[in-house]
Formats: structure tokens, sequence, C-alpha cells
């Protein structure tokens, strides 16, 4: 009986890494897209791979008319509801005189994404709560504080 329960252990476990691994083939697709709408026309992405088989760091290789293609693209990252920190590694010409690039950049975590795209319902947010401000004379002169103005004393007036 234990024999066959280790069995269908090792079978479940077996499962649920080729099933982790189909879904982590999945996201250089989804990442390609997304970095694919950032860009502009004038620029081409050849390569987006993953760095040191991290799912959230990922190496772009590609190419442009000019460089301010690719000065546009960096900006669009930056500003990239997904993604964070753009690094430019490397920027040369090919043989067309046409700029070539590097660029690292991290995916950002999804509970910021989230938090970027989903619309709060106003009601739901919790307002800071209102300072007041209290207007004292101290000593003859006028204050501003924080504080409720200390009580005055009739037998000192």
């Amino acid at each position: 009986m234990s024999e066959v329960r280790c069995s269908l252990l090792a079978m479940a476990i077996l499962l649920l890494i080729s099933v982790s691994a189909v879904a982590a083939a999945l996201a250089p697709d989804e990442v390609t897209t997304a970095l694919k709408q950032l860009a502009p026309d004038t620029l081409m992405l050849d390569q987006v791979e993953f760095v040191n088989g991290s799912e959230q760091k990922f190496l772009i290789i590609g190419r442009a008319d000019t460089n301010a293609s690719i000065s546009q693209y960096l900006r669009a990252l930056d500003t990239s509801a997904s993604f964070q920190k753009p690094d430019l590694l490397q920027i040369s010409m090919d043989a067309n005189g046409h700029p070539r690039f590097e660029i690292m950049i991290e995916r950002k975590p999804m509970v910021a994404v989230e938090a970027a795209t989903n619309t709060v319902n106003p009601s739901l947010v919790v307002k800071p709560k209102k300072i007041t401000v209290y207007r004292c004379t101290i000593d003859g002169h006028e204050v501003f504080q924080s504080l409720p103005c200390p009580a005055v004393n009739p037998k000192t007036r």
C-alpha cells in the first residue's frame, strides 16, 4: 500500500513540475507582446530573453531607425505600469548606420501592477483626518497651534 502511495505522490509531483514548466514557458510571449506594444513604430525588437533564469528580469535586444526612437522607448518603459528600472546596456551602429541596442528591464511585482491598473472606488478611500488649527493669544502674542488654547485664569487678568 505504501508503494502505491509513493508512486501516486511521485506522479503528482511530476505533474506539478510539468504544469509549472509550461506556465513559465508562456511568460516570454506575454512579456514580448507587452514590450512590443510600448515600442514606437521605428523600433524593432529582435530578441527578449530571461536573465539568469529569472522571470522578473529581461534582456531586450533590438534595432531602431534613430537614437531618438530608442530614447522614446526608454521613456515608455520607464513610465510603464508593468515594467521598471530600464537600463540601456549597449548601443552601437550596424553596417547600415542604424542603432542596435540592448536594454535590461525588470517586471514590476504583480501587486504594484494591479494597484496601478485597478480603479479605486472613491467611497472606499480613507480620507485623512482634518487638522484643526487653533488661534490663541499667549502672553500678548497671537499664535497658531495644533492644541487647544490654554484656559485663561481670570485671577491673572
